[in-house]
């Protein structure tokens, strides 16, 4: 029984116990090899020199597509109302061609992806879009203006069919509708002293057919917008009333709308 006990018990030399050092050279593993351990002071520092090379001409190459970026934000900014409204291709998710198990559609899929294609479509929206703001600016010389402006925005927001038409118009380039959307607008932001103005001219016109003060091909006929005279009289008579309307843009739009000289 005695020498079974013996047999389990676990056997130290005595050599062992005298220098622990080996005891703990055997317990800890060795650490792993430095990749740098063997490199010398020169090829570190030129290692370290060769770095800082490179993140210099990172921060470079950073700050030249910053600058980039911040040309092309300030060019798409200053674009004209043509560019502004123009309708952008969808671009359509690039696939895999597969000639064997799709070859009409492989076929189609080159021929629309052509860059020579592409450019033909983009030259005929740019085209459109020209057409139609032409077609608009002959009807509103001030469509540019009304159509960015903030108020104008705010007066369609104000109902559910002027925002909807408004949204479609720009995005399919409907002329009709922005010319029905600019109209409306005009009209209910007409200046009550302008109308005032005419009315008044209407009526000094009928008094003159009334009186015959009228003569030959320069009698004013009812119904004529106002005339250079009509303008001029008002700035000597009553000119902080002028000079109001004036302010207000009133006078310059009523020049635009082709007052008779």
């Amino acid at each position: 029984m005695a020498e079974q006990e013996t047999a389990d018990q676990p056997v130290y030399d005595p050599v062992d116990a005298i220098d622990p050092e080996k005891q703990i050279a055997e317990e800890v593993p060795a650490a792993p090899k430095s990749a740098y351990a063997e490199k010398s002071r020169d090829e570190l520092e030129k290692m370290l020199d060769d770095q800082k090379s490179m993140i210099g001409r990172q921060s470079n190459e950073v700050s030249d597509v910053r600058r980039e970026i911040d040309s092309l934000k300030s060019q798409v900014s200053a674009q004209s109302f043509v560019d502004g409204q123009m309708k952008q291709p969808e671009q359509a998710e690039s696939k895999e061609i597969d000639y064997f198990g799709d070859p009409k559609g492989a076929v189609n899929q080159v021929v629309d992806n052509h860059p020579a294609l592409r450019k033909t479509q983009e030259e005929l929206v740019r085209l459109k879009a020209e057409n139609a703001a032409m077609n608009l600016q002959a009807k509103h010389p001030d469509a540019d203006q009304i159509l960015s402006s903030a108020e104008f925005k705010q007066w369609v927001s104000q109902s559910p069919s002027y925002t909807e038409g408004y949204a479609h118009g720009m995005k399919n380039l409907n002329v009709p509708i922005l010319d029905e959307l600019v109209s409306k607008y005009k009209a209910a932001h007409t200046d009550p002293e302008v109308e005032q103005l005419k009315t008044q001219d209407r009526k000094q016109q009928v008094r003159q057919a009334a009186t015959g003060s009228t003569q030959g091909s320069g009698e004013k006929a009812p119904g004529k917008t106002l005339t250079r005279e009509d303008m001029v009289n008002l700035q000597v008579t009553d000119p902080d009333r002028y000079w109001r309307l004036y302010a207000q843009g009133k006078i310059k739009e009523a020049y635009r709308n082709k007052i008779k000289k």
